[in-house]
């Protein structure tokens, strides 16, 4: 299920049209940040940029669906990378290739 999120997501960014029904859980997203700890953590709103990604809100005036795609791949890539121990093996699927 990860990997296909990342598939879709990854998809919105090449293609920059939406993917409706997109959703990365609230839980997960949570569970992330907090091994993550204030190193992983950035400012970005993941809620609203999955909001815009699968068509639910509309892209601020000056950007691409691309560029926000890329925002959130970002936002899980850093908390991935920032993650302890085997977490970043096991959550590997969650980041860009």
């Amino acid at each position: 299920m990860l990997a296909e999120t990342i598939r879709c997501l990854g998809r919105v960014r090449n293609e920059s049209t939406p993917e409706p029904g997109f959703v990365i859980s609230y839980h997960l997203r949570y569970l992330l940040e907090a091994a993550a700890g204030s190193e992983g953590v950035n400012d970005e709103d993941s809620e609203a940029l999955i909001g815009i990604v699968n068509g639910e809100d509309s892209v601020a005036e000056g950007l691409s669906l691309s560029d926000v795609a890329a925002r959130l791949q970002n936002y899980l890539d850093t908390l991935v990378d920032a993650s302890p121990g085997n977490w970043t093996t096991l959550f590997a699927m969650l980041k860009s290739r």
